[in-house]
């Protein structure tokens, strides 16, 4: 898997499918769960990666990202109209937010792989 390129529509994918897979568990994770220097593989890597890209979980664009990824991973009524009027947010607004903050995550996570492809592992 290293050398992964991501988007930010896989990212947002995968987010989605990991929001779905949690069934109404907290979206939280662990410093100690990030592995900086390596491709993310699991769900609580992704958030991991998703928070330090954006600043925190409780960032504006962070919000809007994870949001909309738990709404729409869980098929959660009304979806994404409902979470744009309980939230006062303009729906388009809020989508352009979900792009960028996406779109930075894949920025972040492509970064990092870069680093760990280019470098030689090390020698027995």
């Amino acid at each position: 898997m290293f050398g992964q390129h991501w988007s930010g529509e896989q990212v947002e994918a995968r987010l989605i499918a990991i929001c779905g897979q949690m069934n109404g568990a907290s979206l939280v994770y662990h410093r100690a769960d990030l592995i900086v220097s390596e491709i993310v593989v699991d769900g609580r890597q992704l958030l991991g990666a998703t928070a330090e890209a954006l600043g925190g979980t409780d960032s504006d664009l962070a919000i809007h990202l994870l949001r909309h990824c738990w709404v729409s991973g869980t098929g959660h009524a009304g979806g994404i109209r409902a979470l744009c009027l309980v939230n006062g947010w303009s729906p388009s607004t809020h989508y352009r937010k979900v792009k960028r903050a996406s779109g930075l995550v894949a920025k972040w996570l492509n970064a990092r792989s870069r680093l760990r492809v280019t470098h030689s592992p090390p020698t027995p």
